[in-house]
């Protein structure tokens, strides 16, 4: 965030190494970055799995800086696709069975409900724009917390939440006013836990057709031998967003009776929704079925492909850019009455091929722990950059609840074949003082020029590259940002070596996937073969530093002919 109380000029951004030693931390070789007045820089080219101690100072005109920020660890995401956020500011007390909802228009994630060892009436909220938690003030009757169905209403700029009772409440986002409703018709039927209620199974937010949507009730009742039984009730439940109305609505087709303990998800853009797994009467599944919001028909679907393992009270988003559904955690117990087995495996279902694949030993980076009860949420492309990422918060793997905060880059991790475009403009300028090298060159893309790449591989040599072998040969530039969106032109400021020296560049773009670009052309600078005698002298690049006056002509004129 911006200082306030200092005519800031920059800031500067330090880093270093740290490890511990007899309780204490060591730091070594700090460093800094002077970003100019950016509030947010992507910092490149550190090692992996190397714990960072950076902190940020503001300096005014002078170059005098004011108090430095507290510092925070950070582990280089490098390459990874998994990586764990530590983000400063309120983080929210450990939960699980907590909602995510993503504000595409003010780029905050609220945190909504959970079951937490910690009650408080207090709504928290992660901003995109400056990564720090904060708490959002709220007015209203505020939810109560356990689990709960929590989703975005664009129409209406507001977030819808049924909370643990049922109960539907509106948080309006520009105001931050809770209300709660009480609505007419008879609300779908809620069993009861151990303390608290428990919500219906399945819970979406059908924006075309103005209504709220809840699947999978049961009615928990005690038999003659004193166990429970569970009575699934095989409608829909609709509250109408306008009417504030319950409605009960005919289930048609394959009616799913795993309505217990299982995922469930709605993507928009196909107007489908997607089940997966839960308890049903014969056992813990592993089916997945296809429902139709329009005529509320469910279809059980074929599934090719490396087949997930049957599981219960695991999470599940969409990834609406390869229509492919993601599925984390759970537990993959045979049972829901044995010991649980808590899982943290990564699976993919892509809705057009039928085809499951397990990404669990394709990501890269350290994932979260097995947990079950996880939130998720998906922020598109263009939420952040060019990628689209899931945010992993929370969960439970008995007895501890979590409050960690994961992110996961997404992206056809197999599919990607396709290189960045070669960059052909590469240009490259001498600094007044001939010692850097000023570089420019327009930033290609991901896929061809569609897409952000990933990173630059910028070398130099003192005599052309020209070749793959040149290339090899060259020394490495460190380049500490991430490419800019393709047509951009990116800046670099390299330090020379040595002056009155002629220097070759030459580049690569790299994705995520490790696909390189074809080599770029050469740029150079300083004194080359090429270069005349006559502007060297008048650059002053060879020979005694005659000055700005002193012209090729006069050195002519004031000599003497050879004898």
């Amino acid at each position: 965030e911006a200082s306030e109380g200092l005519n800031v000029a920059g800031y500067r951004l330090y880093y270093r190494t740290a490890s511990r030693h007899r309780g204490g931390r060591i730091a070594q070789e700090t460093k800094y970055v002077d970003v100019g007045r950016q509030t947010s820089y992507e910092l490149y080219g550190l090692t992996d799995d190397a714990t960072y101690q950076v902190w940020v100072a503001p300096y005014n005109h002078t170059g005098e800086e004011g108090e430095a920020s507290d510092s925070m660890l950070v582990t280089p995401s490098a390459n990874v696709d998994w990586l764990q956020l530590h983000l400063p500011g309120p983080t929210p007390p450990p939960r699980s069975s907590p909602c995510l909802v993503l504000d595409p228009v003010r780029k905050l994630v609220y945190v909504l409900g959970g079951t937490s060892d910690v009650e408080e009436s207090v709504l928290y909220a992660l901003n995109l724009k400056t990564f720090r938690w904060q708490i959002v003030p709220t007015t209203g009757p505020f939810p109560p917390s356990g689990r709960c169905f929590a989703f975005y209403d664009e129409a209406r700029d507001a977030v819808w939440m049924v909370a643990s009772d049922v109960t539907v409440y509106r948080l309006d986002l520009s105001s931050h006013h809770w209300t709660a409703y009480q609505p007419t018709g008879e609300p779908p039927p809620i069993s009861y836990g151990e303390s608290k209620p428990t919500l219906p199974a399945v819970g979406f937010l059908d924006a075309r057709r103005n209504r709220l949507l809840l699947y999978g009730c049961f009615i928990v009742s005690e038999n003659e031998s004193g166990r429970l039984d569970y009575t699934r009730v095989r409608d829909f439940f609709s509250f109408g967003l306008d009417t504030h109305e319950w409605r009960t609505l005919d289930c048609s087709g394959g009616c799913p009776t795993e309505v217990y303990m299982t995922a469930f998800a709605y993507m928009p853009s196909l107007d489908r929704g997607y089940l997966f797994g839960g308890l049903a009467q014969e056992g813990v599944s592993s089916k997945i079925y296809v429902l139709d919001p329009e005529s509320l028909f469910f279809m059980p679907l074929a599934a090719r492909g490396t087949l997930p393992m049957q599981r219960i009270l695991h999470s599940m988003t969409f990834d609406e850019d390869l229509h492919r559904l993601i599925v984390f955690g759970g537990d993959v117990s045979a049972s829901s009455y044995g010991f649980p087995v808590e899982t943290n495996e990564l699976n993919a279902y892509d809705v057009e091929t039928s085809e499951w694949s397990d990404l669990t030993d394709v990501v890269t980076g350290i994932p979260p722990s097995p947990r079950e009860h996880t939130a998720l949420l998906t922020l598109p492309r263009g939420t952040i950059d060019q990628n689209a990422y899931m945010l992993t918060f929370g969960g439970y793997d008995r007895p501890d609840r979590f409050n960690d905060l994961y992110c996961l880059r997404l992206y056809d991790y197999s599919a990607d074949t396709t290189p960045p475009a070669m960059v052909t403009d590469l240009e490259a300028q001498l600094s007044e003082d001939e010692a850097h090298a000023h570089l420019t060159w327009t930033a290609p893309g991901d896929d061809g020029n569609l897409g952000r790449a990933r990173g630059y591989d910028l070398r130099f040599a003192q005599t052309p590259i020209l070749t793959e072998d040149d290339f090899s040969l060259a020394l490495p530039v460190p380049v500490f940002y991430f490419p800019s969106f393709p047509g951009s032109t990116e800046y670099l400021i390299v330090a020379l070596p040595e002056t009155n020296k002629a220097y070759y560049f030459a580049l690569k773009t790299f994705d995520e996937s490790g696909n390189y670009s074809a080599l770029s052309n050469c740029a150079s600078v300083g004194l080359s073969p090429e270069t005349s005698l006559d502007n060297a002298l008048q650059r002053g690049a060879i020979g005694p530093r005659l000055g700005d006056a002193y012209s090729v002509g006069s050195v002519i004129d004031n000599t003497r002919p050879l004898e």
